[in-house]
């Protein structure tokens, strides 16, 4: 009875917290305003329509979602109010294929990499590139962890570690089965990724050079743990774990459906 009348009060909650405005794309967005807001030193609160497009990356495809928000004619808006802010955020976002969470925690390490005026320097974007913050945004220790990870998938394949990794060689390590669609997922939500291993296989026909490089293991490894919902560092430990108790001949010797 407890039980039930528990869930009944935090299903109350969470309906008022909803009818008040109160979701978590909210209060992301919130601070997120608050964040571009101090970034760009905006007076009053209002963000000069610029100022948000460089936030948000200054890439073309965003400008023209700005025009059309604003009726093809956004300078003549004094500046952004949460309001319009948390609007064309959702926009981009939704146009984009990412998720308010993701977007509003890249813009924000974006623009802790860069001033206001280093990013209005920048050349204009055309395209819609890291459109999943597992590619692009990690923290140092999150490097550092998937540095030493990369290092242990490579022993594991017994490759050189100067070496890259193919993606079969990925999904072995990672107990990826025939099934698992992860890295099409990912490749097609983040086409600079995408872009990188194409290079690869184009500047290294005989494929000496795997498609797989340490920026692309770690936005794929982390992009595998933001789908499980599981930290960087668990996921990389349980991996480790694996692959000490079974060398890559022992895994081959598997039936596909006991590898993991």
């Amino acid at each position: 009875m407890f039980i039930k009348v528990t869930i009944f009060l935090l299903s109350i909650i969470l309906a008022a917290n909803t009818a008040l405005g109160q979701t978590d794309d909210d209060k992301i967005l919130k601070e997120s305003y608050k964040n571009c807001v101090e970034w760009s030193n905006s007076p009053k609160n209002l963000i000069p329509t610029n100022n948000f497009w460089y936030y948000m990356g200054k890439n073309g495809s965003d400008y023209e979602r700005i025009i059309t928000y604003f009726g093809n004619n956004p300078r003549q808006i004094t500046g952004l109010d949460l309001k319009h802010f948390s609007e064309l955020f959702k926009i981009i976002c939704t146009e984009r294929g990412v998720s308010v969470k993701d977007w509003a925690a890249s813009r924000k390490a974006n623009a802790e990499k860069k001033t206001l005026q280093q990013a209005a320097a920048l050349e204009r974007k055309e395209t819609d590139d890291g459109s999943i913050i597992s590619y692009t945004v990690l923290n140092e220790k999150e490097k550092e962890i998937l540095k030493k990870s990369y290092d242990d998938c490579r022993r594991w394949l017994n490759k050189p570690l100067e070496n890259n990794i193919g993606i079969s060689e990925f999904c072995s390590y990672m107990g990826l089965n025939r099934y698992d669609n992860v890295i099409d997922n990912f490749l097609e939500k983040n086409r600079d990724a995408h872009a990188r291993m194409n290079e690869h296989y184009v500047t290294n026909p005989g494929l000496t050079l795997a498609p797989i490089d340490i920026q692309i293991y770690s936005g794929l490894f982390k992009y595998i743990c933001d789908t499980k919902g599981v930290f960087v560092k668990h996921l990389v430990a349980q991996r480790k774990i694996k692959a000490g108790k079974r060398d890559l001949a022992k895994y081959l010797s598997l039936s596909p459906e006991k590898r993991d």
